[in-house]
């Protein structure tokens, strides 16, 4: 795809959460330059678990990876257990930028994208200097 005139490649590896998956994602992390850290806002628990999730970012990523905040189902406001400014407080705690999405009903998920990959290609060459 094409953003801000430079073709970029993006690849996409999704753990889905799944502590199964933890010794997998270590390898996925180390070469990445942009990572989503996703939570149901229909479901509290999803994001209680950030703090978790971010540990294992930061252990396994480069210190300047740029990470986006997406709290997901928004096509469920009334199932929400998270209101949209614990989700905005958290990005803002967590250094991040916020979304609220749809993966079901393709809601906000191409501004979700666009956001990382400019963050990524901002900071491109501060990725590579480790």
């Amino acid at each position: 795809m094409e953003v801000e005139d430079q073709r970029v490649r993006v690849h996409i590896w999704d753990t889905a959460g799944e502590e199964r998956h933890n010794a997998m994602s270590s390898k996925l992390y180390r070469g990445a330059n942009g990572v989503f850290l996703v939570f149901d806002i229909t479901n509290r628990e999803s994001f209680e678990s950030l703090n978790i999730w971010m540990d294992i970012v930061n252990k396994n990523c480069h210190p300047s990876i740029r990470k986006v905040l997406i709290g997901n189902k928004c096509d469920l406001n009334e199932e929400r257990q998270v209101n949209q400014t614990e989700g905005e407080n958290k990005a803002r705690e967590l250094n991040m930028t916020y979304h609220e999405v749809s993966a079901k009903n393709n809601i906000s998920l191409a501004d979700a994208y666009l956001d990382l990959i400019k963050l990524v290609l901002h900071d491109k060459p501060a990725l590579h200097d480790a």
